[in-house]
């Protein structure tokens, strides 16, 4: 391993440590509103992981992708899964935050709802279901003379996080 790579190493680990002193001082994570340890993909936990399903997608899937620069404090695990077009990139906390990212479903919005939001240059519809605590963002794309839904569910997520997370998406490309 070169230089380079022992840097990169170090800095891994010391993030990884102080991310652990943190939770240490404070206590353990309560849940997605907790702002005691912010995992997102600067220095945390998480980096590792989430890098490696990311460029594993970009392999494998042959549709857009996208990926938050912001994940809300409290998120603990990701996994992903691709069938066919859909491929799906699925964010947990240990409180039970879920935020899922959904790309090239085929299908359409139906009846959009009226609020709407910019989501990397996609116009997007929010509708948010108050007794089910979830929000959804969605938006069509076309590629190769195919319309695909892209977009997020999210559930125990207040919506101000979950329009947070929507806005913070960029098309991944490695």
């Amino acid at each position: 391993m070169g230089q380079a790579g022992r840097l990169v190493e170090m800095r891994f680990v010391t993030r990884a440590l102080i991310v652990v002193l943190a939770v240490s001082v404070v206590g353990c994570i309560t849940g997605c509103r907790d702002r005691a340890l912010h995992l997102n993909r600067s220095g945390n936990l998480l980096s590792y992981e989430e890098d490696k399903i990311y460029a594993d997608l970009q392999r494998t899937y042959r549709l857009n992708i996208y990926r938050p620069r912001y994940l809300p404090p409290g998120v603990t695990s990701v996994t992903s899964g691709v069938v066919g077009t859909e491929a799906r990139v699925t964010y947990r906390s240990s409180k039970g935050c879920f935020i899922e990212l959904f790309f090239g479903v085929k299908g359409d919005i139906g009846i959009p709802p009226a609020e709407t939001i910019n989501v990397a240059g996609h116009k997007a519809y929010v509708a948010e279901d108050r007794a089910r605590r979830s929000v959804t963002i969605a938006w069509m794309e076309q590629i190769e003379g195919n319309w695909y839904l892209y977009g997020l569910n999210t559930v125990s997520l207040p919506k101000e996080d979950a329009l947070k997370v929507a806005k913070s998406l960029y098309l991944y490309r490695r």
